[in-house]
């Protein structure tokens, strides 16, 4: 099971019926020299729930980051027929020692 799906606590495919209603799915895929996709998406209310997804995830994941080695990554949002809708992009390097 992917990260994406492990931080989601309802899926359905390809879209989802919450509260009565037909809700897009979101993919969020990372790019770090490699594409890791998404393969569960997550059902969010619209582009803005999964434009603060995105930016909420990506914290995460560069809090959690042990090496900082500089390397570009990205977060890329893509919707169900896989156009990428957001695309944000990290680089993090330490410069001196504590």
């Amino acid at each position: 099971m992917s990260f994406w799906a492990l931080m989601t606590e309802s899926r359905c495919a390809p879209a989802c019926l919450i509260r009565g209603s037909l809700v897009p799915r979101y993919f969020f895929n990372v790019v770090d020299g490699r594409f890791l996709p998404d393969l569960e998406g997550t059902p969010m209310s619209g582009l803005d729930a999964a434009k603060d997804e995105a930016v909420r995830t990506a914290g995460e994941m560069l809090r959690d980051l042990r090496n900082w080695g500089g390397s570009e990554w990205q977060m890329h949002v893509s919707d169900e027929s896989g156009t990428t809708l957001i695309k944000l992009t990290f680089s993090a390097k330490v410069i001196a020692a504590e």
